[in-house]
C-alpha cells in the first residue's frame, strides 16, 4: 500500500524490497514518527559507480506498514531538507563507523589493484550532502604510483588503515606524496574534520626532486582534524608536510629518516620529520602528542612561519610527549608565538636540540614560548658532517639566533653534550618581552655561551638554575641592562668548571643584580668585574667540599713546585726534546713554565702517573698576551725516551704534535681554533693503552693508534715552552 505523505519530512528515503518499497520520508520508511538523529544508523554505500547513494539499515524490531516486528529492511537516502539527517550521520562518524573502500569497487575489482585510483574515485564521487564518510583501507602492502589529489576541500572525510603495522603504502620514485591537498584562507577553501589514521608510508624510493617537495603527506589549511598512528619513513624531503592548522591533533605518529635527499647547505627549512607552516589564520593551534622523530636530515619538528599569507605570528603549539633520536636539529621555532614543549627527550642530535630564530621563510624567531623542566636534552655530539658553512652546527643544546625569543621561558635539563647548553650566536637580538633562563646543566662545553655583543639587551634573568662541570657556568660576552642572576647553583667537580660567571670587560653591563647564588668548589665566582657598573651583589656563597682523590688538578697540590716538577708526585722529563730544566710556576688554578734553564728545544714536560690505563687528561689553555705561547697537555708513549703526543697552541692554530726519540717534532693534525683564543683540550686513552683520541673544544681532531711495540704507559701531563706567558688552567687527570 502507498506510504502516507503527511509525516514531517526529515529526509526522503527509498525503502527496500517488500512492504516498505515505496518512496516517502524517513519516518514513513520506519512506519513510526521517529527523528532521524535518534536512530542508531548503519550507513553503507550502494548502487552503480555513477550513482552512489547512502543506504541505512532499519533495525530489527521497528514496526512497519504490513511488516512483522522482527524484520530488517533498508532505506536509501534520496535527498534531504533537514539537518537532523546529517546529525544522525555525524553521530555514526563519531562512533567510528565507516564505509569500506570495497563499496566503491566493481565486482571484478580489487583494492590493491589500484588503491589510489579507487580512493580518488571515491573522494571525487562523494556528494557533500552525504556528510561524513570514511574510507576503510584493509591490511596489506600497496604500491603507490600516483598521489591522491585532494583538489576539492571537503568536510569530514577520513582515511582509516588497519594500523601502522598492518597497512603500508609504498611510494614509487616519482610520487610526491601519498596525499596532496591545499586550501586557501582567502576564499575559505579548507579541510574540516579530516581524519587520517592507521597506516605507514614508505617513501624510501622517492628520488630526484631538486625542489625539495617530495613528502609523505602534503596537506594545507586543515581545521578540526586528527592524524593518528601514522608512520612515515625515508621521505626525500619532509615526512609530515602539514600547513596552516587550526585545532588539529597529531598523536602517536612517527617520522624516520626524513630529509634524506635534501642537501645540507642549511639545516633550517625543508627536510624535517614534521614540517608545519604557520601564519594564515589568527587562531592557528595544534597539539602534537606522543610523537617520534629519528635521524631527520634537518629538523625533527620544524615550525615555520610562511610568507604566503604573512600576517599572524601567534600560533599556539603544544608538544607533549616527544622523542627525538639522532635528528640534526630537534625542533625549530621559526617565527611562532607560543610554542610549549613538555615531556620530551631530545638526544643524539648533531647540530642543536632546539633553535629559536629565523630560518626558511621566517624573518625572525619565535616568541613567548616555554621549554618545560620535563624536557631532557642529552648526548649531543658533533659529527664530520657538521661544517661551519652550515647555518647551525656544534651540538649545542638551545640556540638563539637572529632576532627572537622575547618572552621565552627556558627550563630544560641538559647533560652530556659537546656544545654549550645555551648558545646566543653573534649578532643575536632579543625581541621585546625579556628572557628567563632556568636551565639544569650537567657536563656541557659551557652552561650559557652568550656571544651576541653590540646592542645592550634588557630584561634577561638567569634564575633557579644549576650549572655543573661545564667549564664556565654563565659566559656573558654581551652588553646587558639590568640582568638578574639569582638562586643559581654553580658546581665544579674536579676542576671541571673553574668559573661560575664571566663578563667581557669590553661589553658594558649596567645595573646587574647578582644574589643568593651558591658556588661549590668553584675557583672564581665572577670574572671580568670591570664590565660591571652599578652592580648590586648580595647573599652569594662559596662552598668548598672534599675532592675525589682519584682526580688530580692544581687546586689540590700542596707541595711547592721546584726545579724538578710541581710537587705532589709530578716528575720532569729529561730526555729527547725535553732537556730544559726550567721552573714551573703555579697560580690559583693554573700553571705555566717560567723562563730559565737550557735545552735543545727550549721545551719542558712534566708528567704524573694516572694510576691506570684508559685515563683522560683535559685543561683550558689561555693564550699569551704576546707571542706564540706553546702550552699544552701531553700523553706519554714512553717517559724514559720522551716519545709523546701533545695538544698545543702553536704558531697559528691549536694542533696535535708528536715528539719522537730524537727530539724531532711532527704535526699530525691542525684544528681551526686560532692560537690567540682560549680553548678546551682533552686527550683520552683507550683501556688497552693502544689508542688515543685528541679533542679541541669538544671536536675530535685526531685518532692515533699506538702499536704494541711501544710501551704502554700511564703517564700524562703538561707541555710548555718558556718563552711567553700563556697559562694551563683547570687541568684534570681522570682514571
Amino acid at each position: 500500500m502507498p506510504l502516507p505523505v503527511d509525516v514531517p519530512v526529515l529526509g526522503r528515503f527509498q525503502g527496500g524490497p517488500g512492504p516498505k518499497g515505496d518512496t516517502g520520508t524517513f519516518a514513513d520508511a520506519t512506519a513510526i514518527p521517529v527523528a532521524a538523529d535518534e536512530i542508531d544508523l548503519k550507513p553503507r554505500m550502494t548502487g552503480p559507480e555513477n550513482a552512489r547513494v547512502v543506504q541505512f539499515r532499519i533495525p530489527r524490531g521497528f514496526p512497519g506498514t504490513n511488516a512483522v516486528g522482527n524484520d530488517e529492511a533498508f532505506a536509501t537516502l534520496a535527498g534531504a531538507t533537514d539537518s537532523k539527517t546529517f546529525r544522525a550521520l555525524a553521530r555514526t562518524y563519531d562512533r567510528g563507523e565507516g564505509v569500506a573502500i570495497e563499496r566503491f569497487l566493481a565486482a571484478d575489482e580489487r583494492f590493491d589493484d589500484a588503491p589510489i585510483a579507487f580512493m580518488q574515485r571515491a573522494y571525487n564521487g562523494i556528494d557533500r550532502q552525504y556528510g561524513p564518510v570514511f574510507f576503510r583501507v584493509p591490511p596489506g602492502i600497496f604500491p603507490i604510483t600516483t598521489s591522491l589529489k585532494m583538489t576539492t576541500a571537503r568536510r569530514d572525510v577520513s582515511f582509516i588503515g588497519a594500523g601502522s603495522r598492518l597497512t603500508r603504502f609504498v611510494l614509487a620514485s616519482d610520487v610526491f606524496a601519498l596525499a596532496e591537498g591545499y586550501g586557501n584562507s582567502n576564499d575559505g577553501r579548507r579541510f574540516d574534520g579530516l581524519l587520517m589514521k592507521g597506516f605507514t608510508i614508505d617513501a624510501s624510493a622517492q628520488a630526484g626532486d631538486p625542489n625539495k617537495s617530495m613528502k609523505g603527506l602534503n596537506i594545507g589549511h586543515i581545521f578540526n582534524s586528527r592524524f593518528e598512528d601514522i608512520e612515515i619513513i625515508n621521505s626525500w624531503a619532509t615526512a609530515f608536510g602539514l600547513d596552516f592548522l587550526v585545532n588539529v591533533v597529531i598523536e602517536n605518529c612517527g617520522a624516520t629518516g626524513a630529509g634524506r635527499g635534501v642537501n645540507k647547505e642549511s639545516l633550517l627549512g625543508f627536510g624535517s620529520g614534521f614540517g608545519i607552516g604557520t601564519g594564515a589564520y589568527v587562531n592557528e593551534s595544534m597539539f602534537l602528542r606522543n610523537v617520534r622523530t629519528k635521524n631527520s636530515g634537518r629538523m625533527g619538528i620544524n615550525l615555520e612561519w610562511l610568507h604566503e599569507y604573512g600576517q599572524y605570528f601567534d600560533t599556539q603549539i603544544l608538544v607533549d610527549g616527544w622523542h627525538s633520536d639522532g635528528d640534526a636539529v630537534g625542533i625549530g621555532d621559526l617565527g611562532n608565538g607560543g610554542l610549549q614543549v613538555y615531556n620530551a627527550l631530545i638526544e643524539y642530535f648533531t647540530a642543536a636540540a632546539i633553535v629559536i630564530g629565523p630560518g626558511g621563510q621566517a624573518p625572525q624567531g619565535g616568541r613567548r614560548g616555554h621549554i618545560d623542566k620535563s624536557v631532557r636534552i642529552r648526548k649531543g655530539a658533533k659529527t664530520a658532517a657538521n661544517r661551519p658553512d652550515q647555518d647551525i652546527y656544534g651540538a649545542n643544546g638551545i640556540v638563539l639566533r637572529g632576532e627572537g625569543a622575547g618572552g621565552y621561558n627556558l627550563e630544560a635539563v641538559i647533560e652530556n653534550i659537546e656544545g654549550a647548553a645555551l648558545l646566543a650566536e653573534p649578532g643575536f637580538r632579543l625581541t621585546p618581552g625579556g628572557l628567563r633562563v632556568a636551565l639544569q646543566v650537567f657536563r656541557a662545553l659551557k652552561g650559557v655561551d652568550w656571544r651576541a655583543g653590540g646592542r645592550m639587551e634588557p630584561d634577561v634573568i638567569f634564575e633557579d638554575g644549576h650549572y655543573e662541570d661545564s667549564n664556565i657556568g654563565l659566559d656573558l660576552r654581551t652588553a646587558m641592562l639590568a640582568p638578574g642572576i639569582h638562586r643559581n647553583t654553580f658546581r665544579s667537580t674536579s676542576g671541571a668548571q673553574p668559573i661560575a660567571v664571566r663578563f667581557d670587560p669590553a661589553m658594558p653591563v649596567n645595573k646587574a643584580v647578582i644574589s643568593e647564588n651558591v658556588a661549590i668548589d668553584t675557583a672564581t665566582f665572577i670574572d671580568g668585574r670591570a664590565a660591571l657598573t652599578e652592580l648590586v651583589e648580595r647573599d652569594n656563597r662559596a662552598v668548598t667540599t672534599s675532592v675525589d682523590p682519584s682526580v688530580i688538578f692544581f687546586d689540590q697540590m700542596t707541595a711547592f713546585p721546584d726545579v724538578n716538577g710541581l710537587g705532589d708526585g709530578w716528575i720532569a722529563a729529561s730526555v729527547g726534546a725535553f732537556t730544559q730544566s726550567h721552573v714551573w710556576g703555579r697560580g690559583r688554578y693554573g700553571a705555566q713554565p717560567q723562563p730559565g734553564g737550557t735545552g735543545n728545544s727550549g721545551a719542558g714536560v712534566r708528567y704524573r702517573d694516572a694510576g691506570v690505563l684508559g685515563y683522560s687528561i683535559s685543561a683550558w689553555i689561555d693564550p699569551p698576551s704576546t707571542g706564540i705561547g706553546r702550552r699544552g697537555i701531553v700523553a706519554s708513549f714512553d717517559p724514559a725516551t720522551g716519545v709523546c703526543m701533545v695538544i698545543e697552541n702553536s704558531s697559528n692554530y691549536y694542533q696535535v704534535t708528536r715528539y719522537d726519540l730524537s727530539g724531532q717534532r711532527q704535526t699530525v693534525a691542525t684544528s681551526t681554533v686560532p692560537t690567540a683564543t682560549r680553548a678546551h683540550v682533552e686527550i683520552r686513552q683507550s683501556a688497552t693503552g693502544n689508542s688515543f683520541w685528541f679533542y679541541i673544544n669538544g671536536e675530535l681532531v685526531r685518532e692515533v693508534f699506538n702499536t704494541s711495540t711501544v710501551p704502554k704507559t700511564r703517564y700524562a701531563g703538561m707541555f710548555g715552552l718558556a718563552s711567553a706567558d700563556g697559562w694551563i688552567n683547570g687541568l684534570a687527570i681522570r682514571p
